[in-house]
């Protein structure tokens, strides 16, 4: 995962939030807690691996929220005509 992000140069017109999965999904991060990439990669480190189920289904209900500007999560506008992306990682990274 840590090596998708050295890819990415994270800055304050990128916004990446992180949900992590197992039997249940959370919201490690939302799309405005970072603003480089080295903050980024540090969090990323953190994040422990749950193991268990994989509850894609709920993950990416959860990536949908995040992404929904009106969360207050740090999703830009549609009016704003920036692309919102969606990586799904499954395993351990």
């Amino acid at each position: 995962m840590e090596g998708i992000v050295l890819l990415m140069n994270i800055s304050s017109n990128q916004r990446v939030g992180l949900v992590a999965f197992s039997d249940e999904a959370f919201i490690e991060f939302d799309l405005d807690d970072h603003n480089t990439s080295d903050a980024l990669r540090d969090k990323i480190s953190r994040v422990p691996y749950g193991g268990g189920a994989r509850n894609t289904l709920t993950a990416l209900y959860k990536a949908r929220h995040m992404l929904d500007s009106a969360n207050g999560l740090g999703a830009r506008p549609e009016s704003s005509g920036l692309r919102k992306v969606s990586i799904l990682v499954t395993g351990k990274y």
